[in-house]
């Protein structure tokens, strides 16, 4: 149950923590062994790190200053185009009078969730086209989404990485809006407003950085070692 968890620990055999290629996330901590006895020994002479995700919360406020993100996270992309009318006119509409970040945040997230007929696509999508055709998968959702969000003045990037669904995990992508002084986790293919304590993030999922996705490709695999409940007192 993804939705009741509130924090995950996991053994990631595979890949160490130097190979992850995402930062700003302080839900996602990578732990020191010494610091953290392992249940269970890790395959010898293979690479492996211990991870925490704690699931974030939604913020009480917004403050905060944009000028600490780079601003490849507020212009358009190739398949980001946040600068395209069609794009810049959706948003508009579906934000109407609404100021502020995260109330923005919410009302994007809720309409791509609801507005997208959820189908599997392959290939690299624009997110123009996606707003014309109204169909996709997680990419689709995420790269409207980033959009319409930077064509808002919100500071967006696109993550690649691991989602707990249907009890496994798959490979996934999701965006993330700078609230106040982090990264905050969304999900509109799963209508989720905060992501989940499942979203294990491994690289950005935009231009040249999606590249590092292929290191982890078909060589990790996930050990779930603790799982505490938001009813639990422990794991």
């Amino acid at each position: 149950h993804p939705e009741r968890a509130r924090r995950i620990s996991l053994l990631v055999e595979g890949r160490d923590a130097e190979a992850f290629r995402i930062d700003r996330r302080p839900w996602q901590e990578f732990v020191s062994d010494a610091t953290w006895p392992l249940p269970s020994e890790p395959p010898p002479g293979k690479p492996w790190c211990l991870v925490r995700l704690t699931r974030p919360s939604a913020p009480a406020t917004a403050a905060g200053s944009t000028q600490a993100v780079p601003k490849r996270y507020l212009t358009p992309s190739p398949f980001v185009q946040s600068e395209d009318p069609l794009i810049r006119e959706e948003a508009q509409r579906i934000c109407g009078a609404l100021s502020g970040t995260w109330p923005q945040t919410l009302a994007l997230a809720q309409w791509v969730y609801q507005t997208l007929r959820k189908q599997l696509t392959i290939g690299l999508p624009l997110a123009r086209d996606v707003l014309l055709s109204k169909t996709g998968d997680c990419h689709e959702h995420t790269v409207l989404f980033t959009a319409l969000a930077r064509s808002r003045g919100i500071p967006t990037r696109m993550v690649a990485g691991l989602v707990y669904y249907g009890e496994r995990f798959f490979y996934h992508a999701w965006p993330e809006v700078w609230v106040g002084d982090h990264w905050l986790p969304v999900d509109p293919t799963l209508g989720q407003p905060v992501a989940d304590a499942t979203h294990l993030g491994l690289a950005e999922a935009e231009n040249e950085e999606l590249v590092a996705l292929a290191q982890f490709v078909g060589q990790i695999r996930l050990r779930v070692l603790t799982i505490e409940e938001e009813s639990d007192s422990s794991p």
